[in-house]
């Protein structure tokens, strides 16, 4: 009886371990993504940078604002399309944070949420909890 039993948590211990991994693999697989889109970030960041530099050169009397004016909207409107982009783009930086660190309850998501370092803390709690069951067996 006791080999059976030793035999299930043995087959337990397996299946937590695999959770485990599985966790592991998804972490790492969100801090490539997340490492991906800061340096998108960074990159628009930079290019915003310069156009607004180029917006204010331009800005000045008998410069392209008043000697051009759609060429000079236009470099409004990439400005704005860059603003955008970047919004998103620390929308999903955020998001990853929260999928891999949690979120601690706030008065938009009262209940917080667990990330994966939780979710890994937890399982491997639980490998520990079943090697000593088993070990006292």
């Amino acid at each position: 009886m006791f080999n059976n039993q030793k035999r299930f948590f043995k087959k337990k211990i397996h299946a937590v371990q695999c959770q485990i991994w599985d966790r592991e693999f998804s972490r790492f697989k969100r801090e490539e993504l997340r490492e991906e889109i800061r340096r998108d970030y960074d990159s628009l960041r930079a290019k915003l940078e310069i156009l607004k530099t180029r917006i204010a050169e331009e800005s000045g009397a008998g410069k392209l604002k008043e000697t051009n004016i759609d060429e000079f909207k236009r470099l409004e409107d990439d400005q704005v399309i860059l603003e955008r982009d970047i919004g998103r783009r620390q929308d999903q930086l955020k998001a990853i944070d929260i999928d891999i660190n949690g979120e601690k309850p706030s008065t938009e998501n009262p209940e917080g949420s667990k990330g994966l370092d939780q979710e890994l803390d937890a399982y491997r709690e639980l490998k520990t909890m079943l090697i000593q069951y088993r070990d006292s067996l």
